[in-house]
């Protein structure tokens, strides 16, 4: 059993890591630019909905691009 694993718990595939890594930087941008807690549906509109500006949106949305565009030089 590996140090990383917990016991009865298989490893890791390469596409889950890349989906974990991808979701904490999807919720990473969250945070930083939409100053959204959470991505997790919480049934209630006061948590749910949020007002967000649309220089927020756009500095989210480029943020994502950059993401993306570095995730593409790293694996290359």
């Amino acid at each position: 059993m590996s140090a990383t694993t917990k016991q009865g718990e298989k490893p890791k595939s390469r596409t889950e890591k890349a989906d974990a890594a991808r979701r904490r930087a999807v919720e990473a941008i969250a945070r930083q630019h939409l100053h959204v807690e959470m991505l997790e549906r919480r049934h209630r509109d006061a948590l749910d909905f949020h007002e967000v500006p649309v220089w927020a949106i756009e500095a989210a949305l480029v943020a994502a691009y950059d993401a993306g565009r570095a995730s593409m030089r790293s694996e290359s």
